[in-house]
């Protein structure tokens, strides 16, 4: 990866897409304030969007398989610290993933918290999902460092509020159960 990143004064790029170097406290107040207005998703719905359109500039600026693609991606999310980030399952013939990451800067920037706090990566778990198997899922947290876990579990599958109502998966996807704006 370090291969591909290129840093000149004004410009950092990562296999042609543009890149910032910013404290984590400006995720973590930002997350905090949108919380407070009702809004904490929109952190993941945004990061979701974001991370998708990142992979696939990433796939027109090389020749990387899907595998590779969400590998590269995986490993992105690590070198850019918001901890040690790993796939455990994508199973792509039922359109299921499960990922961990160790470590979590965010949660622990963020403190103690009774609900799972790390959106912004469950929203880049949900863009690799997307790209993976090829059709719009969603990931929830359902372990998190900040509500005393040793890790961050992220479930990635298609939620539908038929099927999956229970209230973390409420809290983390409101727009599928009443009229939230999404973008």
């Amino acid at each position: 990866m370090a291969r591909e990143l290129n840093m000149e004064e004004g410009q950092i790029t990562i296999l042609g897409q543009t890149v910032v170097m910013q404290p984590l406290i400006i995720w973590v107040r930002l997350q905090k304030e949108l919380e407070k207005r009702g809004m904490g998703y929109l952190v993941y719905v945004i990061a979701k969007d974001a991370g998708k359109e990142w992979l696939l500039g990433l796939k027109k600026h090389s020749n990387m398989s899907i595998n590779d693609l969400v590998n590269w991606g995986v490993s992105t999310i690590s070198f850019s610290g918001w901890g040690k980030t790993s796939i455990l399952n994508y199973d792509q013939k039922n359109k299921r993933g499960i990922a961990h990451v160790s470590d979590s800067n965010f949660a622990k920037m963020y403190g103690p918290s009774r609900d799972p706090v790390d959106h912004v990566v469950r929203g880049f778990a949900a863009a690799a999902g997307c790209i993976y198997f090829g059709e719009d899922v969603d990931a929830v947290e359902t372990k998190c460092i900040s509500t005393g876990s040793n890790i961050c579990e992220f479930i990635v599958k298609k939620y539908t509020a038929a099927s999956d109502d229970s209230e973390i998966v409420k809290k983390q996807l409101p727009f599928l159960f009443k009229e939230v704006k999404k973008t």
